[in-house]
Protein backbone atom coordinates (compact mmCIF):
# COMPACT_ATOMS: atom_id res chain seq x y z
CA UNK A 1 0.00 0.00 0.00
CA UNK A 2 1.12 3.61 -0.62
CA UNK A 3 2.98 5.28 2.25
CA UNK A 4 1.86 8.75 3.48
CA UNK A 5 4.32 10.92 5.42
CA UNK A 6 1.51 12.72 7.27
CA UNK A 7 -2.24 13.44 7.37
CA UNK A 8 -3.90 13.52 3.93
CA UNK A 9 -5.44 16.61 2.36
CA UNK A 10 -9.25 16.41 2.34
CA UNK A 11 -11.05 16.10 -1.01
CA UNK A 12 -12.99 19.29 -0.24
CA UNK A 13 -9.85 21.42 0.22
CA UNK A 14 -8.15 19.77 -2.75
CA UNK A 15 -11.08 20.70 -5.02
CA UNK A 16 -11.16 24.26 -3.64
CA UNK A 17 -7.44 24.73 -4.25
CA UNK A 18 -7.64 23.24 -7.75
CA UNK A 19 -10.43 25.68 -8.62
CA UNK A 20 -8.35 28.55 -7.21
CA UNK A 21 -5.38 27.50 -9.36
CA UNK A 22 -7.53 27.55 -12.50
CA UNK A 23 -8.97 30.98 -11.70
CA UNK A 24 -5.55 32.49 -10.93
CA UNK A 25 -3.91 30.88 -13.94
CA UNK A 26 -6.51 32.37 -16.28
CA UNK A 27 -5.33 35.90 -15.39
CA UNK A 28 -1.85 36.73 -16.68
CA UNK A 29 -1.30 39.18 -13.80
CA UNK A 30 -1.90 36.53 -11.12
CA UNK A 31 -0.67 33.42 -12.96
CA UNK A 32 2.57 33.23 -10.96
CA UNK A 33 0.59 33.10 -7.70
CA UNK A 34 -0.99 29.82 -8.77
CA UNK A 35 2.37 28.05 -9.24
CA UNK A 36 3.22 27.17 -5.59
CA UNK A 37 -0.33 25.89 -4.98
CA UNK A 38 -0.23 23.74 -8.11
CA UNK A 39 3.24 22.46 -7.17
CA UNK A 40 1.96 21.47 -3.72
CA UNK A 41 -1.08 19.66 -5.14
CA UNK A 42 1.09 17.68 -7.55
CA UNK A 43 3.53 16.80 -4.75
CA UNK A 44 0.68 15.57 -2.52
CA UNK A 45 -0.69 13.49 -5.40
CA UNK A 46 2.76 12.00 -6.03
CA UNK A 47 2.99 11.17 -2.32
CA UNK A 48 -0.07 8.91 -2.59
CA UNK A 49 1.81 6.85 -5.19
CA UNK A 50 4.93 6.38 -3.03
CA UNK A 51 5.71 2.92 -1.66
CA UNK A 52 8.60 3.91 0.60
CA UNK A 53 8.90 6.41 3.44
CA UNK A 54 11.87 8.30 1.97
CA UNK A 55 10.06 9.21 -1.26
CA UNK A 56 6.85 10.04 0.61
CA UNK A 57 8.71 12.38 2.97
CA UNK A 58 10.35 14.17 0.05
CA UNK A 59 6.95 14.75 -1.58
CA UNK A 60 5.44 15.94 1.72
CA UNK A 61 8.42 18.30 2.27
CA UNK A 62 7.98 19.78 -1.22
CA UNK A 63 4.24 20.29 -0.61
CA UNK A 64 4.86 22.01 2.74
CA UNK A 65 7.51 24.35 1.34
CA UNK A 66 5.24 25.29 -1.59
CA UNK A 67 2.17 25.90 0.59
CA UNK A 68 4.18 27.93 3.10
CA UNK A 69 5.48 30.12 0.26
CA UNK A 70 1.93 30.53 -1.09
CA UNK A 71 0.52 31.30 2.38
CA UNK A 72 3.11 34.07 2.81
CA UNK A 73 2.49 35.49 -0.68
CA UNK A 74 -1.30 35.41 -0.39
CA UNK A 75 -1.09 36.78 3.15
CA UNK A 76 0.47 39.95 1.77
CA UNK A 77 -2.29 40.18 -0.83
CA UNK A 78 -4.95 39.60 1.83
CA UNK A 79 -3.73 42.69 3.70
CA UNK A 80 -4.97 44.65 0.69
CA UNK A 81 -8.25 42.69 0.65
CA UNK A 82 -7.20 40.54 -2.29
CA UNK A 83 -7.30 36.72 -2.42
CA UNK A 84 -8.64 36.59 1.16
CA UNK A 85 -10.54 33.33 0.62
CA UNK A 86 -7.62 31.76 -1.24
CA UNK A 87 -5.24 32.69 1.59
CA UNK A 88 -7.62 31.10 4.07
CA UNK A 89 -7.80 27.89 2.01
CA UNK A 90 -4.00 27.61 1.76
CA UNK A 91 -3.70 28.16 5.52
CA UNK A 92 -6.30 25.44 6.08
CA UNK A 93 -4.43 23.03 3.79
CA UNK A 94 -1.17 23.70 5.65
CA UNK A 95 -2.82 23.10 9.00
CA UNK A 96 -4.45 19.92 7.74
CA UNK A 97 -1.34 18.24 6.37
CA UNK A 98 0.66 19.32 9.45
CA UNK A 99 -1.96 17.73 11.68
CA UNK A 100 -2.85 20.90 13.61
CA UNK A 101 -6.30 19.64 14.56
CA UNK A 102 -7.71 22.66 16.42
CA UNK A 103 -6.32 25.16 13.94
CA UNK A 104 -7.62 23.10 11.01
CA UNK A 105 -11.18 23.26 12.34
CA UNK A 106 -10.89 27.00 12.93
CA UNK A 107 -9.57 27.75 9.45
CA UNK A 108 -12.02 25.38 7.74
CA UNK A 109 -14.83 27.32 9.43
CA UNK A 110 -13.30 30.55 8.10
CA UNK A 111 -13.33 29.08 4.57
CA UNK A 112 -17.06 28.40 4.89
CA UNK A 113 -17.58 31.97 6.13
CA UNK A 114 -15.67 33.30 3.10
CA UNK A 115 -17.85 31.21 0.78
CA UNK A 116 -20.98 32.51 2.47
CA UNK A 117 -19.76 36.10 2.19
CA UNK A 118 -19.11 35.69 -1.54
CA UNK A 119 -22.55 34.17 -2.09
CA UNK A 120 -24.19 36.98 -0.09
CA UNK A 121 -22.45 39.66 -2.15
CA UNK A 122 -23.62 38.04 -5.38
CA UNK A 123 -27.16 37.53 -4.09
CA UNK A 124 -27.57 41.10 -2.81
CA UNK A 125 -26.29 42.91 -5.88
CA UNK A 126 -29.09 45.18 -7.17
CA UNK A 127 -30.49 44.08 -10.52
CA UNK A 128 -33.19 45.27 -12.86
CA UNK A 129 -35.66 47.71 -11.22
CA UNK A 130 -33.67 47.67 -7.97
CA UNK A 131 -30.55 48.92 -9.77
CA UNK A 132 -32.55 51.63 -11.55
CA UNK A 133 -34.12 52.78 -8.29
CA UNK A 134 -30.73 52.85 -6.59
CA UNK A 135 -29.30 54.98 -9.41
CA UNK A 136 -32.29 57.34 -9.20
CA UNK A 137 -31.83 57.71 -5.43
CA UNK A 138 -28.14 58.54 -5.87
CA UNK A 139 -28.95 61.12 -8.59
CA UNK A 140 -31.61 62.72 -6.34
CA UNK A 141 -29.21 62.94 -3.41
CA UNK A 142 -26.51 64.51 -5.59
CA UNK A 143 -28.99 67.08 -6.95
CA UNK A 144 -30.11 68.02 -3.41
CA UNK A 145 -26.52 68.45 -2.24
CA UNK A 146 -25.75 70.74 -5.19
CA UNK A 147 -28.94 72.73 -4.59
CA UNK A 148 -28.01 73.25 -0.93
CA UNK A 149 -24.67 74.65 -2.10
CA UNK A 150 -26.42 77.02 -4.55
CA UNK A 151 -25.20 75.09 -7.57
CA UNK A 152 -27.33 74.11 -10.54
CA UNK A 153 -27.91 70.40 -10.86
CA UNK A 154 -26.90 68.88 -14.21
CA UNK A 155 -29.71 68.20 -16.63
CA UNK A 156 -30.62 64.54 -16.99
CA UNK A 157 -29.44 62.85 -20.16
CA UNK A 158 -31.96 62.32 -22.92
CA UNK A 159 -33.91 59.15 -22.33
CA UNK A 160 -33.14 56.26 -24.61
CA UNK A 161 -35.32 53.18 -24.71
CA UNK A 162 -33.54 50.28 -23.10
CA UNK A 163 -32.47 47.49 -25.39
CA UNK A 164 -33.86 44.10 -24.63
CA UNK A 165 -31.28 41.84 -23.03
CA UNK A 166 -30.03 39.39 -25.58
CA UNK A 167 -30.03 35.70 -24.78
CA UNK A 168 -26.75 33.84 -24.51
CA UNK A 169 -25.58 32.60 -27.90
CA UNK A 170 -23.02 29.82 -28.15
CA UNK A 171 -19.98 30.41 -30.36
CA UNK A 172 -18.85 27.91 -32.98
CA UNK A 173 -16.92 26.05 -31.73
CA UNK A 174 -18.22 26.74 -28.20
CA UNK A 175 -14.69 26.87 -26.71
CA UNK A 176 -11.12 28.00 -27.28
CA UNK A 177 -7.96 26.41 -25.96
CA UNK A 178 -4.33 27.19 -25.37
CA UNK A 179 -1.26 25.01 -24.86
CA UNK A 180 0.46 26.36 -21.73
CA UNK A 181 3.68 24.56 -22.58
CA UNK A 182 5.60 26.38 -19.84
CA UNK A 183 3.89 24.32 -17.13
CA UNK A 184 2.83 21.13 -18.90
CA UNK A 185 -0.88 21.87 -19.13
CA UNK A 186 -3.57 22.90 -21.59
CA UNK A 187 -6.28 25.47 -20.83
CA UNK A 188 -9.77 25.22 -22.34
CA UNK A 189 -12.05 28.28 -22.13
CA UNK A 190 -15.84 27.93 -22.47
CA UNK A 191 -18.05 31.06 -22.50
CA UNK A 192 -21.16 30.41 -20.37
CA UNK A 193 -24.38 32.29 -19.47
CA UNK A 194 -23.84 35.18 -17.03
CA UNK A 195 -25.74 33.52 -14.18
CA UNK A 196 -23.77 30.26 -14.26
CA UNK A 197 -22.74 28.94 -10.82
CA UNK A 198 -20.60 25.93 -9.82
CA UNK A 199 -23.70 23.83 -9.17
CA UNK A 200 -24.69 24.29 -12.84
CA UNK A 201 -21.44 22.82 -14.16
CA UNK A 202 -20.58 19.19 -14.88
CA UNK A 203 -17.09 18.32 -16.13
CA UNK A 204 -15.88 14.73 -16.60
CA UNK A 205 -12.19 14.00 -17.06
CA UNK A 206 -10.91 10.72 -18.48
CA UNK A 207 -7.41 9.87 -19.76
CA UNK A 208 -8.42 10.67 -23.36
CA UNK A 209 -11.90 12.16 -23.05
CA UNK A 210 -13.45 15.45 -21.92
CA UNK A 211 -17.19 16.00 -21.35
CA UNK A 212 -18.67 19.38 -20.35
CA UNK A 213 -22.27 20.36 -19.61
CA UNK A 214 -23.64 23.62 -18.18
CA UNK A 215 -27.25 24.23 -17.15
CA UNK A 216 -28.78 27.08 -19.17
CA UNK A 217 -26.30 26.70 -22.05
CA UNK A 218 -27.98 26.19 -25.45
CA UNK A 219 -25.75 23.18 -26.17
CA UNK A 220 -26.18 20.01 -24.14
CA UNK A 221 -23.56 18.75 -23.75
CA UNK A 222 -21.29 21.64 -24.72
CA UNK A 223 -18.60 19.14 -25.60
CA UNK A 224 -18.08 15.40 -25.26
CA UNK A 225 -14.92 14.69 -27.20
CA UNK A 226 -12.07 12.24 -27.49
CA UNK A 227 -8.82 14.07 -26.82
CA UNK A 228 -5.96 13.79 -29.28
CA UNK A 229 -3.42 13.49 -26.46
CA UNK A 230 -3.60 11.75 -23.08
CA UNK A 231 -4.13 13.69 -19.84
CA UNK A 232 -3.69 12.98 -16.12
CA UNK A 233 -7.41 12.87 -15.41
CA UNK A 234 -6.96 12.89 -11.60
CA UNK A 235 -4.98 16.15 -11.77
CA UNK A 236 -7.26 18.04 -14.17
CA UNK A 237 -9.48 20.78 -12.72
CA UNK A 238 -11.96 23.55 -13.57
CA UNK A 239 -13.27 26.86 -12.24
CA UNK A 240 -15.52 29.80 -13.13
CA UNK A 241 -14.44 33.39 -13.57
CA UNK A 242 -15.70 36.73 -14.88
CA UNK A 243 -19.20 38.15 -14.80
CA UNK A 244 -21.88 39.22 -17.25
CA UNK A 245 -20.92 38.70 -20.87
CA UNK A 246 -17.38 37.73 -19.76
CA UNK A 247 -18.49 34.79 -17.61
CA UNK A 248 -16.53 31.68 -18.61
CA UNK A 249 -15.58 28.20 -17.51
CA UNK A 250 -11.83 27.58 -17.33
CA UNK A 251 -10.68 23.98 -17.64
CA UNK A 252 -7.11 22.90 -16.89
CA UNK A 253 -5.87 19.68 -18.53
CA UNK A 254 -2.65 18.20 -17.14
CA UNK A 255 -0.56 16.53 -19.86
CA UNK A 256 0.77 13.01 -19.44
CA UNK A 257 3.82 13.99 -21.47
CA UNK A 258 4.56 17.44 -20.06
CA UNK A 259 6.99 18.62 -22.75
CA UNK A 260 4.81 17.46 -25.67
CA UNK A 261 3.34 20.42 -27.54
CA UNK A 262 -0.28 19.85 -28.56
CA UNK A 263 -1.11 20.55 -32.18
CA UNK A 264 -4.87 20.05 -31.71
CA UNK A 265 -7.33 19.31 -28.93
CA UNK A 266 -9.80 16.84 -30.45
CA UNK A 267 -9.05 13.45 -31.95
CA UNK A 268 -10.83 13.98 -35.26
CA UNK A 269 -9.63 13.89 -38.86
CA UNK A 270 -8.31 17.45 -38.72
CA UNK A 271 -6.59 16.91 -35.37
CA UNK A 272 -4.92 13.68 -36.48
CA UNK A 273 -3.70 15.37 -39.65
CA UNK A 274 -2.17 18.23 -37.67
CA UNK A 275 -0.50 15.78 -35.29
CA UNK A 276 0.91 13.78 -38.20
CA UNK A 277 2.34 16.91 -39.84
CA UNK A 278 3.84 18.03 -36.51
CA UNK A 279 5.47 14.62 -36.08
CA UNK A 280 6.96 14.81 -39.58
CA UNK A 281 8.38 18.28 -38.91
CA UNK A 282 9.94 17.13 -35.66
CA UNK A 283 11.46 14.17 -37.47
CA UNK A 284 13.15 16.60 -39.85
CA UNK A 285 14.39 18.73 -36.95
CA UNK A 286 11.97 21.56 -37.74
CA UNK A 287 9.85 23.52 -35.26
CA UNK A 288 6.29 22.29 -34.78
CA UNK A 289 3.56 24.41 -36.34
CA UNK A 290 0.41 24.96 -34.31
CA UNK A 291 -2.75 26.50 -35.80
CA UNK A 292 -4.23 29.64 -34.21
CA UNK A 293 -6.85 28.01 -32.00
CA UNK A 294 -7.08 30.79 -29.39
CA UNK A 295 -9.33 33.12 -31.39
Amino acid sequence: MPFLAGPPLSDDLRERLQAAVVEMHADKFFRDMSVPIQTALIALKDETNCFDSVSAKECRKKALISLEASEKQLGEAAKNKMFVAEHTMVAAALAQIKGDEGYTAEVAAAVDIADTAKATIEATKPTGDQAKQQAANVAMLNAKQMSDKGQEAPKPAAHKPAEAASEFVASDPPYTWNDLDDDGSVAVYVPVPSGTQKKDVSVTFKPKRLAVSVAGHPLSPIMDVELLYAVQSDSCSWGLEGSGAKRKLNINLEKVTMDEKWGALVNDEKGRSIKEVAGSLQGMGLEQWTPDHTK
